[in-house]
């Protein structure tokens, strides 16, 4: 063992002198006034050799509280947890699969979801059709953070609709923002939060309203860490349970609901009736469109049995920024008599097509944030084909939302101000699209003297048209169908210069509709593309493009009286607006 060094040695008496009040120095004892004295002159002693001591290894180590930094990139890896860093799926469970290359991850690393393009890599984040991209960060111990960074889209416009970015710490959103396709310059964020030992925070990437098309974000989250207190104090905010069937009101928007379009909102206008005052809603009160058997009612819904403009539409509005519960029950009150309805979310998912004699409740739900003053939609239209109606079409519908606000008073966008370019996004899903066999089990076409009137079935998808700039409108006149059979050939392509005498879509909404697809005679279709141009309110060009595939395999069968064919014209003046294809039988 080495001997000890002379600065060990006045370390280690300096530290003896001050276990007393009087201590023996050589032979004579000494006063805590006189030691005072002697304590001032070694404790500069001990802090002078501190420093030399500290400088050749003898002293190391700081009793006061150290930040750690944490980086998203820098830290990513193919272990769960590693850094305190975690890949989740949309449930908060650590149950995406790591891949050290994947054809959609290019040549980096990633985590995948059970969802195409569902990825978490070192620099952002790629939500999936309808499951988010979620990064999660567990706190090593008791104690504040500090979160910066920045989000953008991760290249050019290419036909999405932007993404929606959420930094959440249970049950709280910390920030969030919404970015449109194409935004380079994006946003910055800088938060701050007291944290729990192993309290989560989520970096969250969401899907526009329609698709997830080119949303590759972006996101590399730095978190500094700083121990000590005793977390965060519990959350005091309260959650409100708004309900159709127990805030229905005479009063658009009193109780955060509204019917049908007006006060500053498009679609369809609603007029209120008390009880017993219309034929059409019985002994109830109800909001009533200006269609037969338009209605909104306490708890439920008939939709008209025109156009687009037939629609029930319910909609609620975000009193604050804050987060949502949404559940709500669908179900036919009268399946044997209904041919079936046809059920969008607008901006939320997913839609659903209940077919005729359906009995069963169709349970929604989902869970999201929103911004204060944003409106969430529900529509309910007649049938998917177009030779359904809306005969005993009435619907058990009574969504339950439940809210909790962050706190953070974070504002809707501002409303449109009429400058710039129109950013029009479509969308079809479901995809592949739903064969719907019209035949009546037959597997034959329907003939009248000799002529078909009706394939022996058609393709059924939904369509949805959405501005996602936020300032100006657009009117889309133009329609290029390219179909293309099971091989990938593309068989023809057929174009309308006057597409449903042009298809108008306001800054910031979206339009609802289907599409039907039409079997061929000498080919298997399996998948269509749809693009849609026309211009926007200033005059600007605009075009938007969507694929389609088709379920199972099908041609145009013949007529069961072995009748002759007649061509039907792809785009009809005279089918009702609710068709936007109908593609010829060649």
């Amino acid at each position: 063992m080495s001997s000890p060094r002379p600065v060990d040695n006045l370390i280690k008496r300096s530290l003896n002198i001050l276990q007393n009040k009087y201590v023996a120095v050589g032979r004579e004892r000494m006063s805590v006034l006189a030691l005072s004295i002697l304590i001032t002159f070694v404790g500069g002693m001990i802090a002078a050799v501190g420093l030399l001591a500290s400088r050749s290894g003898t002293l190391q180590g700081s009793s006061a509280a150290t930040t750690q930094v944490f980086q998203a990139s820098t830290d990513f890896s193919g272990k769960q947890g590693q850094k305190g860093w975690y890949y989740l799926d949309e449930m908060g469970n650590p149950s995406l699969t790591y891949y050290a290359s994947h054809a959609q991850c290019g040549p980096n690393p990633c985590w995948k979801g059970a969802e195409d393009y569902q990825l978490v890599l070192g620099m952002g984040q790629h939500p999936g059709p309808t499951k988010d991209a979620i990064r999660g960060w567990m706190a090593p111990g008791n104690g504040s953070v500090r979160i910066t960074g920045k989000v953008a889209d991760g290249g050019p416009p290419c036909g999405g609709d932007g993404v929606h970015v959420k930094i959440k710490q249970d049950p709280n959103i910390l920030w969030q923002a919404s970015l449109s396709d194409g935004d380079a310059t994006g946003k910055t964020f800088n938060v701050t939060s007291n944290v729990s030992s192993g309290q989560f925070i989520y970096f969250m990437v969401n899907k526009g309203s329609v698709n997830n098309w080119c949303d590759w974000t972006p996101f590399d989250p730095k978190i500094e860490f700083t121990p000590g207190g005793s977390g965060p104090p519990p959350p005091t905010t309260k959650t409100t349970i708004y309900k159709l069937s127990t805030d229905f009101s005479p009063t658009q928007w009193a109780t955060g609901w509204g019917y049908g379009g007006g006060g500053g909102t498009s679609g369809p206008v609603f007029t209120y009736f008390g009880p017993g005052t219309h034929a059409e809603c019985g002994s109830s009160a109800c909001w009533h469109g200006s269609q037969a058997y338009q209605i909104i009612g306490s708890g439920w819904v008939h939709p008209g049995g025109g156009d687009l403009n037939s629609r029930a539409i319910l909609r609620w509005k975000a009193p604050e920024t804050g987060n949502v519960k949404i559940t709500a029950s669908v179900q036919l009150g009268n399946p044997t008599c209904s041919d079936g309805i046809f059920v969008s979310m607008g901006n939320l998912d997913p839609s659903l097509v209940i077919p005729a004699k359906d009995k069963d409740p169709h349970l929604y739900t989902n869970n999201r944030g929103v911004l204060k003053g944003e409106i969430l939609d529900f529509n309910i239209s007649k049938g998917a084909s177009v030779s359904q109606n809306n005969k005993c079409d009435w619907t058990a519908f009574d969504p339950k939302i439940e809210f909790t606000p962050d706190g953070s008073g974070q504002p809707a966008p501002p409303p449109p101000s009429g400058e710039g370019k129109a950013k029009i996004s479509i969308s079809l899903k479901p995809s592949p699209a739903p064969w719907h066999d019209n035949s009546r089990g037959t597997g034959y076409s329907s003939c009248i003297d000799g002529k078909m009137i009706n394939p022996n079935g058609w393709w059924v998808s939904n369509l949805t048209l959405k501005e996602t700039g936020g300032n100006v409108g657009a009117t889309l006149t133009t329609a290029v169908v390219e179909q293309y059979d099971s091989a990938g050939n593309l068989e023809r392509t057929d174009t309308s210069s006057n597409f449903h005498n042009g298809i108008s879509v306001k800054a910031g909404s979206y339009d609802v509709d289907q599409l039907y697809v039409n079997p061929r005679k000498n080919s298997r279709l399996k998948r269509v593309v749809l693009t849609l141009s026309g211009k926007d309110d200033n005059g600007n060009a605009v075009v938007a493009t969507a694929g389609l595939s088709l379920q199972g395999s099908h041609k145009l069968a013949s007529c069961r009286n072995g009748g002759t064919f007649i061509k039907f014209p792809i785009f009809n003046s005279t089918i009702l607006r609710q068709v936007l294809l109908n593609m010829p039988p060649i």
